[in-house]
């Protein structure tokens, strides 16, 4: 009785593990979108909105992720110094346009690790941004 109730009791265990073990490897990885825009400074700007055609122009980057728990990077200038660090799952950063960037992100989740590069060299231009 009781041998026989300990053997079924660890096949069940051994088949809840492999169900967790099939379940995790169909995870999806974690998504990054980089933004970054030319635009004009302005004070006229709102929690999600920025616009003017006054003032100096600056690098908005804007940054999202989707299946991530978490993301950190940072940005570095032309000589290769970092500026800036970024963390969160989306945000947003104004650079002056008197240099070049290079935006690196990696956001991790149940899924795993990505990692996305982006520069100053493919910048839209545009009157207006709207940040995360």
């Amino acid at each position: 009785g009781m041998k026989t109730d300990s053997i079924y009791l660890g096949k069940t265990i051994v088949a809840e593990v492999d169900g967790a073990i099939a379940t995790s490897e169909v995870l999806a990885e974690p998504t990054i979108t980089i933004y970054i825009e030319k635009m004009y400074s302005s004070s006229n700007c709102s929690e999600r909105f920025c616009t003017s055609d006054l003032g100096n122009q600056e690098y908005a980057v804007t940054w999202e992720s989707a299946l991530a728990s978490e993301c950190h990077g940072s940005v570095m200038n032309g000589s290769g110094a970092t500026v800036s660090l970024l963390s969160g799952l989306r945000g947003w950063k104004l650079y002056p346009v008197n240099d070049s960037y290079t935006v690196t992100l990696t956001c991790s989740g149940a899924g795993g690790s990505v990692t996305v590069t982006k520069s100053t060299d493919s910048a839209q231009s545009g009157p207006e941004f709207h940040p995360m």
